[in-house]
Order: structure tokens, then C-alpha cells, then sequence
């Protein structure tokens, strides 16, 4: 063991920082809400979903670039959305209830862009609806002011995307006060003087 370690400032600002402040900073968003709500709040619905795909890559992609030790290993911009989601799937990245209505995304994506004619119809929307997790159905019908009826493709795509952001946003938060727990074991093991613990 280096008995001549001595963590860095910015080792030394994780282990002063609270786990809540850990959590706060990550909870943000990593795409602008209001232009995602005001892109995929009108048009056709091929429209909408061909905006909210693109959301949803990049927020695949933030997921990705954020859990890997080192992304710059493997060429992630080269990869196709679905060879992604299956690193989402291999890694456990989202819960497969998530999963499954992303993929079912893509895939009216996908008979977009190969189906000049292709528009996406009621039974589309119904499935996508049954595929999303019950929860999510809920808390989109209990908002407030919103009017009765079956969801809108609008609505299952916004609560789809928000709850893998807020997972990544979770994630990223577990990640950093897991490497301040291993951080402060380190500087316990070795002893080291006038370091500040925060929990």
C-alpha cells in the first residue's frame, strides 16, 4: 500500500458532499423538456414519433456513455438504436417493463422510415399503451386538468422518455456516492488526516 497517497481536491469536495446534494445535481434532465413537449406536442403522429425517437436515442445514449467505465472504447455513434438497447438490456440499465414500450417505439420508427406510406393508427397507439408499465398510464391519467379518455401517443411517448431519464438520473447519483463510499473506505484504511466525512 502507497502510504504517500493523499486524495486529490476534488476526491476531497465528494467526501464533504452530502449524499442529497449527490442526488440533487444529478436531477436533471439531459434534453430541454419544453422543446421536447412543444416538438412532439403537434403534427401528425408520425411526426411525433419520429421527434420523440430522436429524444429517445439520445437519451439511450447518455445512459450508455454515463455507465461505461470507458465509452470511448467501443464506438457507440456507429452503432444502430437497436444494438444499444441490447447493451442497455446486457448491462441492466433500464428495467425490461421499460424496455419493452422503447423497443415497441423504435420499431413504429422503423415502419416509418421503410413504409412511405406507413401512419400510425389507433391499434398502434393501444399497443404501445398496453406495453407500458401500469404506473406510468396512471400518472399521466391523474395530471391534473387533463381530460378523460385513452392516452394520447403524445402522453406515452412523454412518460416513456421521462422515466428512463430520471432512471439514468438515479443511476448516475447511485454511481458517484458509490464511488465516494469507496473513496472514504480508502482514506479510512490508510489514515489519512483532516478529511471531512459527509453522509
Amino acid at each position: 500500500m502507497n502510504d504517500t497517497w493523499t486524495p486529490s481536491n476534488k476526491e476531497l469536495e465528494l467526501l464533504s458532499t452530502s449524499d442529497e446534494d449527490i442526488q440533487k445535481r444529478h436531477q436533471t434532465f439531459c434534453f430541454h423538456r419544453a422543446d421536447f413537449t412543444k416538438r412532439i406536442g403537434s403534427g401528425d403522429r408520425w411526426q411525433q414519433l419520429i421527434q420523440a425517437h430522436l429524444y429517445f436515442e439520445h437519451v439511450v445514449a447518455q445512459i450508455l456513455t454515463e455507465a461505461l467505465a470507458k465509452p470511448e472504447a467501443i464506438s457507440l455513434s456507429r452503432m444502430g438504436f437497436s444494438q444499444r438497447m441490447d447493451l442497455v438490456v446486457a448491462m441492466a440499465l433500464l428495467p425490461d417493463e421499460l424496455v419493452t414500450p422503447i423497443r415497441k417505439i423504435s420499431g413504429l420508427r422503423n415502419k416509418i422510415a421503410h413504409d412511405l406510406t406507413f401512419e400510425v393508427g389507433d391499434s398502434d397507439v393501444r399497443d404501445l399503451e398496453n406495453c407500458t408499465p401500469v404506473n406510468l398510464r396512471d400518472a399521466v391519467q391523474a395530471e391534473a386538468g387533463r381530460m378523460a379518455g385513452p392516452l394520447e401517443l403524445h402522453e406515452l411517448l412523454t412518460v416513456i422518455l421521462l422515466r428512463a431519464d430520471i432512471i439514468r438520473q438515479d443511476s448516475a447519483a447511485r454511481r458517484e456516492i458509490g464511488r465516494k463510499s469507496e473513496l472514504r473506505l480508502r482514506t479510512v484504511l490508510r489514515k489519512t488526516p483532516n478529511v471531512k466525512y459527509v453522509r
